[in-house]
């Protein structure tokens, strides 16, 4: 539950009653995903609470390997950090940037590719986004 709080925390410091619809919206949305997180089994579960580790066995186990972030993404992510308030910090790893919210992770972010041997033709890479601390993934995107 700490996690939910962290973000109904943010979410109350970035909107500082501003634009009231959009952040019913994001509660909302979190609403859903606290509801499926609890309530839900099997098929019908969407949200996969999981920490990075977790990902990252499982990624290997399907033949994908990590990416080293460039220097120019972690300059990116710290620029828009500033610009987002005192609040927010990060921690860098090799592949995996985790997003922190007064000092707790909250959400990280790592690049992965299919494994050489296995990789077919142009194949593109996966970008893996999810909410640390076991809550569910934001977004998996192949590109």
């Amino acid at each position: 539950m700490s996690l939910w709080w962290k973000f109904f925390d943010s979410l109350h410091v970035a909107f500082q009653g501003r634009d009231v619809d959009e952040q019913q919206i994001l509660e909302d949305e979190v609403g859903r995903m606290m509801l499926n997180n609890v309530a839900c089994e099997g098929a019908v579960r969407i949200e996969r609470c999981e920490p990075q580790i977790s990902w990252a066995r499982r990624l290997q186990m399907a033949s994908f390997e990590p990416l080293n972030l460039t220097a120019e993404t972690l300059e990116a992510v710290h620029l828009l950090l500033h610009k987002s308030g005192a609040h927010w910090g990060i921690a860098v790893a090799a592949n995996c940037v985790t997003l922190l919210w007064k000092q707790q992770a909250t959400t990280f972010c790592s690049v992965w590719k299919p494994h050489t041997s296995q990789q077919h033709g142009d194949a593109s890479m996966l970008l893996i986004c999810s909410q640390a601390q076991s809550a569910p993934p934001m977004f998996s995107l192949p590109f």
